[in-house]
């Protein structure tokens, strides 16, 4: 798994070829392992495959144009009511969208996320798109396909932004 997180990149070129329900599905189950406050597991997806869909998001949101070319994305909702702490929903979803995105890298997809929450005019979008009632949040927007790109991975240590003990003494891992 730790291949999948340190390859995985933002990809916003996909192939024509569509995913597969069975691929789809493995990747929304990794959504729905994902860790919750209190296990409340506040989340649901749309599975959005429709190419007239696709466009509309793409012209409607500034940052979504990928959605031209993708075969299918999954709009992330989010479920507050009942929460135990719906302070926590962001972090949920966050988790829930993560986990998302390294399932998609581990099974040959490209993904990458678009940005919803908290700007009403993007979660606007996706509420018209997709008919969502006025109780569920809109929060991120996975979108998927086989690359028509290659990133290299890239390094993400960053050896200045770990502390030991308190802030200011930099972690130096030995060995």
């Amino acid at each position: 798994m730790l291949d999948a997180i340190f390859a995985r990149r933002s990809i916003r070129r996909y192939r024509s070829d569509p995913v597969p329900d069975g691929v789809l599905k493995e990747v929304l189950r990794a959504g729905m392992a994902a860790p919750s406050s209190w296990n409340g597991r506040p989340w649901a997806f749309v599975v959005i495959d429709d190419p007239a869909a696709l466009e509309e998001i793409a012209r409607r949101h500034g940052y979504a144009a990928m959605c031209r070319e993708a075969p299918v994305a999954v709009l992330v909702c989010g479920l507050p009511e009942g929460m135990k702490e719906p302070d926590f929903l962001p972090q949920d979803l966050s988790a829930a969208t993560e986990n998302v995105l390294i399932a998609a890298t581990e099974l040959g997809l490209g993904s990458v996320w678009v940005g919803l929450f908290p700007h009403e005019d993007r979660m606007g979008v996706l509420r018209e798109v997709c008919g969502l009632p006025p109780e569920v949040v809109p929060f991120s927007l996975v979108v998927l396909g086989y690359p028509a790109e290659t990133k290299r991975p890239h390094e993400g240590w960053m050896e200045g932004r770990v502390f030991h003990g308190r802030w200011g003494r930099v972690w130096r891992p030995t060995g």
